[in-house]
């Protein structure tokens, strides 16, 4: 639909600077291009067989600004009428989301409201898709009536497991993207082999990163988390550091899945079985990987990821209709008679 490739053109053209979203200006725009350079060309089909849902609410999460971009344009292109419920610390984005697709005469609107003001925008609702924490994803759950489709997420940890330093550069676009405050963004490296080597090169990518795209704003409580790890890293192995960046290197038993911006802790691991029991118990997401396909396979087979791509692949967009494994589209949509 031209109206959805012009909506999502005119909002990849805004200046995302002044939407506080916590990033810095630099790291503001290079997500919005990020995210929106995927859909140049490309044409957003809807399933044939499923009747896509009337009046879709969008519950939004603050860390990524972008997210809603995605299903916005999939629901509309579609012929539904989306409603944004935007996150009330970071409300710019949504809105200026919003008026680019009503511009275009579709009937995209947003509202800026507290979670606990904003329940009548379940109102009327046949679908619901909700990114956010996991207690804002089960009150959110709680309010919906049996018969609306809903698809919710809560919080996930991802993560890279690689062999040596092939494609290592590609983490660090996913650890600048968002200042690895997304689901999608690795809050750790597991190294089976050449671990000092994927360290350096990761400083080193870091470092050259910084400069064109600095680091956000950091939050008080970060500080003090950010100096333990790197002090314990000095303590028990060593750390790469600058100002706005550091790769601690740990072992594994160390792994915390807290993330924190442009901190990216490097594990030295013997193989998958280790990688495993750091990881025990976590809400997985997506993991970036350099192994080959048979060994990548177990990353999703055996650790339980839901998404295994190359390193620099953790953000992008494939544009179809997925959400790690699931189908938005099969979930949200209603199968026709």
């Amino acid at each position: 639909m031209a109206a959805v490739a012009q909506a999502v053109s005119v909002y990849g053209a805004m200046d995302p600077a002044p939407w506080h979203t916590g990033l810095s200006p630099e790291g503001a725009r290079f997500a919005l291009a990020h995210a929106t350079a995927p859909y140049a060309g490309r044409s957003l089909a809807w399933p044939a067989g499923l009747r896509p849902p009337r009046r879709t609410v969008i519950w939004c999460a603050g860390n990524v600004f972008t997210a809603p971009l995605e299903w916005t344009a999939t629901l509309a292109a579609a012929g539904g009428q989306i409603v944004l419920k935007a996150p009330s610390a970071v409300p710019e984005p949504a809105l200026a989301l919003a008026r680019c697709f009503a511009a275009q005469g579709l009937p995209v609107q947003a509202h800026a409201l507290p979670h606990d003001q904003a329940w009548h925008l379940l109102d009327d609702a046949d679908a619901v898709l909700g990114f956010g924490s996991d207690s804002a994803m089960l009150a959110l759950d709680a309010r919906l009536g049996p018969s609306v489709r809903r698809a919710l997420f809560g919080h996930r940890v991802s993560a890279a497991v690689v062999a040596g330093v092939r494609d290592v550069e590609g983490l660090v676009g996913d650890a600048v993207l968002y200042d690895g405050r997304g689901c999608k963004s690795p809050v750790a490296v597991f190294a089976l082999a050449e671990a000092e080597a994927v360290a350096e090169r990761l400083a080193a990518g870091l470092a050259e990163a910084s400069v064109a795209v600095p680091r956000g704003r950091m939050e008080a409580a970060w500080g003090p988390r950010w100096r333990r790890r790197v002090g314990l890293a000095r303590i028990l192995d060593h750390a790469h550091a600058g100002d706005e960046w550091a790769v601690p290197v740990l072992p594994a038993r160390w792994f915390e899945p807290e993330p924190l911006p442009r901190l990216v802790p490097v594990h030295p691991v013997a193989d998958l079985g280790e990688v495993r029991q750091a990881l025990a118990g976590l809400p997985l997401g997506s993991c970036a990987t350099n192994l080959d396909p048979s060994a990548a396979r177990a990353l999703h087979q055996v650790l339980g990821f839901p998404v295994v791509t190359p390193p620099g692949g953790l953000h992008a967009t494939a544009l179809d209709g997925h959400h790690e494994d699931t189908d938005i589209r099969a979930v949200l949509g209603e199968e026709l008679p």
